[in-house]
């Protein structure tokens, strides 16, 4: 039982993550995409069951990752010669520490919802350092925009309410404060449209009052969503990491 707990815990969050990813990914750079899905959500439920995101298998790639691409073969012998750079990495671990890991350096778009999921209310972080990008300096902004317009076409759009993602995390939050199962399973079936599983957990002790509170913040963010669609996609996708690198002074 408490295996399966964990599980739905682990689930829900990635899910979340994913959720909140894919309102980002979605035709990033612009477009229409009727291609299929890449990932079905059968196949995500095999991945997470089959441990692909285990910390296990964290410290296994750590240590395989010297024989799997011959690192010995160029001097690289220690875990302290080897440096890792992310980008739009969202929070992975409850376990995640700077202390050890000094050698990972998370590039991170505070703007950009997908590095703020899963909540750090929750507890979940990134390992090693993070690199914020300076999205807050607007004398910044117009070089970054002309080398957006340059790689993806389009002006890069931006927020027009400046704490769009302070909101959503804020409504998240306050429709699971913690990751108790009571507040995973309810995430969990509204994510997978499983109104079954939800009616069965509203009419539960306490549930009817988050099942409110799920369809009020429906109400509140689904406007919000629409309007920031665009900024959203800007925040996240590769050419506004590189474009607000390449204008970084430093």
């Amino acid at each position: 039982m408490k295996s399966a707990t964990r599980f739905l815990k682990r689930f829900a969050c990635l899910a979340l993550a994913a959720i909140l990813s894919l309102t980002c990914l979605a035709a990033c750079g612009g477009g229409a995409n009727d291609a299929p899905p890449l990932y079905s959500a059968g196949l995500v439920t095999k991945l997470v069951e089959a441990g692909a995101f285990s910390e296990e298998l964290e410290e296994l790639d750590a240590d395989t990752a010297f024989l799997l691409y011959r690192l010995a073969d160029s001097g690289l012998v220690k875990k302290e010669d080897v440096f890792c750079y992310t980008f739009a990495a969202p929070a992975v671990s409850v376990e995640a520490a700077e202390e050890g890991y000094e050698n990972i350096f998370n590039i991170v778009n505070e703007t950009d919802l997908v590095t703020q999921v899963p909540l750090s209310a929750w507890g979940y972080r990134r390992y090693g350092v993070d690199k914020p990008l300076p999205t807050g300096d607007a004398a910044l902004f117009d070089g970054m925009n002309r080398q957006y317009k340059a790689l993806s076409g389009q002006e890069y759009a931006a927020y027009r309410d400046p704490e769009t993602v302070e909101r959503i995390t804020a409504a998240v939050r306050r429709l699971a404060p913690s990751t108790s199962s009571a507040n995973m399973e309810l995430i969990a079936a509204i994510l997978n449209g499983d109104l079954e599983e939800l009616s069965r957990l509203m009419k539960q002790g306490g549930a009817l009052s988050m099942g409110r509170t799920a369809l009020r913040l429906s109400a509140e963010l689904a406007p919000l969503l629409g309007q920031e669609q665009e900024a959203l996609r800007s925040a996240h996708c590769m050419a506004g990491y590189y474009s607000w690198l390449s204008a970084s002074p430093s």
